[in-house]
C-alpha cells in the first residue's frame, strides 16, 4: 500500500519530475514570479496580471496552476531616479483526486535606481516572503482494504495514516535585475533570483523530511522596437536549476503594430521550447492598457506516450493602470520607466 501511496504522489504532481516548482511558459510576462527586482520596473503605475495554466488533460483530474499578481510604484523620486515598488501574488496549484496541491501567497517590495551616461542603467533588487499552504483531501483517496470484493466501499476503515493532511510553510526570493538601454526602444536585461530560502520542510507522511530545494534562476533578455522594421521584438534565454533538475527555455516573441486602430495596438506570436521537454507556441495581442496572450506547450519529453501527445494551456491577460494626475512630471528622462 506504500507503493499505492507514493505512485499516487508522483502523479498527482508530475511537473515536480523536473522540478519542485510550476513550469511557466510565458516567462515574458510572468516577471515577478521568477524575479521579485522585477516589481514596478515598468512604465506602468499599477500592473495587474492574471495567468491559468492547464496540463495533462489524459488523466482524469489534470494539473492546473493559477496566479493572480498586482504590482505597483509605491513613491517614486525623479531628481534621484529611484523608486520603491510592491506587490502582491496569489497562487494556487492542485491536481489528482485528491486535489494535492498548494496555495501560496506572497508579499514583495523591489527598490529600483535609474543611472545616467552614454546610455540608462537600471539596477534593481527585490525580495519576496512566501507564505504556503499545502493539502490534499484524504477522504477522497481508495486503499486495497477498502476493496469489498466487488466494489470499493469509502465507508470501510482503512489502516492508511498521514502524518499531516495539512501543512503550511514560509519561503523568501530574492533577486537582482539589471537593464541597460540604448534607447527608449531597445535594450538588454540581466535577471538572477534565489527562491525557495528558508529549508522549508514539505513531508506530509512518515518518510523522513523532505526539504524544499533551493530555485535558481536566470535570464537574458533583448527587447528592441528598432531592429526589425515595422516590427518590435522580445527574446529571452531562461534558465533554472532546482537540485537536482534544470531547465533551459530559449523564446522569441515578434509583434507587428496594428495602425489607424483605437484599442490594439499590435498583434504577434510566440515561439520556444523547454529543452527536453516541449516546444511552446503562442499569439499575442497588446493594446494600449492591456495585453493577452495564449500558447501551448507540445509535450516533446519521454512521457509523451504517458500524456497521450497532450501538452499545457497557459493563458495571461494584463491591465495597466495610468492615472492621468500620477503620468505627468517636469522630468523627462531618457528611459520610459522613468
Amino acid at each position: 500500500m506504500k507503493k499505492f501511496l507514493v505512485l499516487f504522489c508522483i502523479i498527482s504532481s508530475i511537473p515536480s519530475l523536473r522540478c519542485q516548482d510550476i513550469h511557466w511558459s510565458q516567462i515574458l510576462q510572468n516577471e515577478t514570479f521568477h524575479n521579485p527586482a522585477q516589481i514596478g520596473l515598468n512604465p506602468n503605475i499599477i500592473r495587474l496580471y492574471t495567468s491559468a495554466k492547464l496540463q495533462w488533460y489524459s488523466v482524469t483530474k489534470p494539473y492546473q496552476t493559477y496566479l493572480i499578481s498586482a504590482d505597483g510604484q509605491i513613491f517614486k523620486r525623479l531628481p534621484q531616479i529611484d523608486q520603491l515598488g510592491g506587490n502582491l501574488i496569489v497562487f494556487r496549484e492542485f491536481a489528482g483526486d485528491a486535489s494535492y496541491g498548494t496555495t501560496s501567497i506572497a508579499l514583495g517590495l523591489s527598490y529600483t535606481k535609474g543611472l545616467e551616461g552614454k546610455y540608462f542603467h537600471i539596477l534593481s533588487a527585490g525580495l519576496q516572503g512566501w507564505y504556503n499552504f499545502r493539502s490534499f483531501d484524504f477522504t477522497q483517496l481508495h486503499f486495497g482494504d477498502q476493496y469489498n470484493g466487488d466494489i470499493f466501499d469509502p465507508t470501510l476503515q482503512t489502516n492508511e495514516q498521514y502524518l499531516d493532511e495539512k501543512l503550511s510553510y514560509f519561503t523568501i526570493t530574492m533577486g537582482v535585475a539589471y537593464q541597460l538601454y540604448f534607447s527608449n526602444a531597445q535594450f538588454l536585461e540581466f535577471n538572477y533570483a534565489i527562491a525557495n530560502i528558508g529549508n522549508a520542510d514539505i513531508s506530509n507522511s512518515e518518510g523522513g523530511k523532505f526539504i524544499l530545494p533551493l530555485n535558481l534562476r536566470t535570464s537574458i533578455r533583448y527587447y528592441s522596437e528598432e531592429l526589425l522594421r515595422k516590427y518590435y521584438i522580445d527574446a529571452m534565454l531562461y534558465y533554472a536549476y532546482q537540485k537536482p533538475f534544470w531547465e533551459l527555455v530559449p523564446l522569441f516573441k515578434i509583434m507587428k503594430p496594428v495602425e489607424n486602430n483605437s484599442s490594439i495596438k499590435s498583434i504577434g506570436g510566440l515561439v520556444g521550447g523547454r529543452i527536453k521537454d516541449a516546444l511552446i507556441l503562442g499569439l499575442a495581442i497588446e493594446g494600449y492598457d492591456w495585453q493577452g496572450q495564449i500558447s501551448y506547450d507540445i509535450n516533446t519529453s519521454s512521457l509523451a506516450k504517458a500524456s497521450r501527445g497532450r501538452g499545457g494551456l497557459e493563458l495571461c491577460i494584463y491591465k495597466y493602470f495610468n492615472p492621468a494626475n500620477l503620468e505627468k512630471n517636469k522630468y523627462k528622462m531618457s528611459c520610459p520607466i522613468f
